[in-house]
């Protein structure tokens, strides 16, 4: 069996892709005078980080529900909207410019980012604090690693109805596994470590082909072994 996926460099190369924009928007906040601006940067969080996870909490309802491309255009309508009102109600158009237009371009950029990423090649995928969508394309691999850590991820494995993985990894900490199978695949839940954890499986129709299938009148099942590892967490299996 595979562990290493065929994508093992394109996770990598994203991490570094994130991490080099973190560091050079670091960079350009804290240049000319570091100590002063760091020291906005964590007032500015110590008072803004509670709105933050609201805001947090209300997009991943929005991407459960609106693909995230949709959210583009609303969203700079909104950001547009409200700097409209603060300015009419009197708010500090220097207040607007140096706090308000900088949250926009970010937000804007990490919308952006997250519309952009690409499924074609991947074996593994993550949701860290947001909720996210996944068509597994067929043939991606005999492992298959899905991880929801306080988000949600919904994978559809459905559009690979003959062949499929040997085994599906699935890790969830305080999130929601959705996993959507062919019905003719025969999933088995190895939940070894599980503690607080609902799993929960769709009932299973029976499907009739020609005599000659497997002998009984019914199509051979594809069995997948399901690890895994959850803490106060939902999984749930889906047979389309």
């Amino acid at each position: 069996m595979v562990v290493e996926g065929a994508d093992s460099g394109r996770p990598a190369a994203r991490s570094r892709i994130w991490t080099g924009l973190i560091a050079l928007a670091l960079g350009c906040f804290l240049a000319g005078d570091s100590v002063h601006r760091a020291r906005l940067a964590l007032d500015a969080v110590a008072t803004w980080w509670p709105w933050a996870l609201l805001a947090l909490a209300a997009f991943n309802v929005l991407r459960s529900v609106v693909p995230v491309n949709s959210l583009i255009g609303p969203s700079a309508l909104v950001v547009a909207a409200l700097s409209g009102l603060a300015l009419s109600h009197g708010l500090d158009a220097r207040d607007v410019r140096d706090l308000g237009v900088p949250l926009a371009l970010a937000g804007y950029g990490a919308v952006v980012l997250l519309s952009a990423g690409r499924t074609v090649g991947r074996t593994r995928w993550t949701r860290f604090l947001s909720t996210g969508h996944v068509h597994v394309p067929a043939g991606s691999g005999e492992l298959l690693v899905f991880r929801a850590l306080l988000g949600e991820l919904r994978a559809d494995l459905a559009t690979d109805p003959v062949g499929g993985p040997e085994a599906v990894h699935v890790t969830a900490v305080a999130g929601h596994v959705r996993i959507t199978v062919p019905h003719t695949w025969q999933v088995r839940v190895h939940a070894s470590g599980a503690p607080l954890t609902r799993i929960s499986e769709t009932s299973r129709r029976e499907t009739s082909v020609p005599p000659g299938a497997d002998g009984h009148g019914f199509a051979t099942r594809h069995e997948v072994a399901l690890h895994l590892l959850g803490v106060c967490s939902a999984v749930s299996i889906v047979y389309a």
